[in-house]
């Protein structure tokens, strides 16, 4: 008998609380999140907000390590794209990590080694960090992007928007403020 699909939604918001709880302490603060359905799979985007100065290694690590033990308690990995801003709100950079890199590892044909240099050289700071947001990380998004927040009561949403990553905020950029 075949397996039941497995709900890439249902996954994302478990995984999406792990990292909430699990990182936080770490000084990685995730503010939100969203999925974007295409037809070579899905992506989990994922916005936090950092003490360090940068694309701290130490963060990358921490996330990482909090991904990997979510595949080992039963996560389906997906490719992940993540978004850095400081605790004022502005843009530090972006890195992202492949769904078949999580496999890999569990599988034995990376190395820890070889996993961390393939996230690492994924690292695209902002031009000159601290910057002012692109046309938000997460600020407009196809139709078929879905997040949400634990910052609204609303759940998840959908927004139309460009090709620019997905948001919750209807294509507003971030406001450096409202952080």
């Amino acid at each position: 008998m075949a397996e039941p699909e497995r709900d890439p939604g249902a996954d994302s918001s478990a995984v999406v609380d792990r990292l909430e709880r699990n990182v936080m302490s770490l000084g990685v603060y995730l503010e939100r999140h969203a999925l974007e359905e295409a037809d070579d799979g899905t992506t989990l985007h994922l916005e936090y907000e950092t003490a360090a100065g940068g694309l701290a290694q130490g963060d990358l690590g921490s996330v990482c390590t909090e991904l990997v033990d979510a595949q080992e308690a039963g996560w389906e990995p997906l490719d992940c794209r993540l978004w850095a801003f400081d605790t004022e709100g502005f843009f530090l950079g972006e890195w992202f990590v492949r769904g078949g890199w999580f496999r890999a590892l569990d599988r034995g044909l990376l190395t820890e080694t070889d996993f961390s240099t393939l996230v690492l050289s994924t690292r695209e700071p902002a031009d000159d960090p601290p910057a002012p947001a692109p046309a938000s990380p997460l600020a407009t998004a196809p139709a078929s992007w879905t997040g949400s927040s634990s910052e609204w009561d609303a759940g998840p949403v959908s927004v139309a928007g460009s090709a620019s990553p997905p948001s919750l905020d209807a294509g507003a950029a971030p406001d450096p403020s409202n952080r």
